[in-house]
């Protein structure tokens, strides 16, 4: 951990990419999404619906993964660093 600390201070944040194994519900979301633009309870209600009942989506569709459980990190995959 040491050399990850000594990039952190000359090289701004280092993340890792890391492989887990996950116990619990994961739910994926495409690009359905409730913003706030100041309409109606009725209208954020129904976006809400649309939201939280997206099904058997593609990979490619799949935008957000939201996940509620256990995580075990299985394998530190690498470093990534950003400026």
């Amino acid at each position: 951990m040491q050399s990850m600390a000594n990039s952190r201070e000359k090289n701004g944040k280092v993340f890792q990419a890391v492989a887990v194994k996950l116990n619990g519900k994961i739910f994926k979301a495409g690009r359905t999404y409730v913003m706030r633009e100041g309409e109606s309870f009725s209208y954020y209600k129904k976006k809400a619906h649309a939201y939280w009942n997206q099904k058997d989506l593609s990979q490619e569709e799949i935008k957000e993964i939201l996940f509620e459980g256990s995580a075990e990190i299985v394998d530190v995959l690498g470093e990534i660093r950003s400026e």
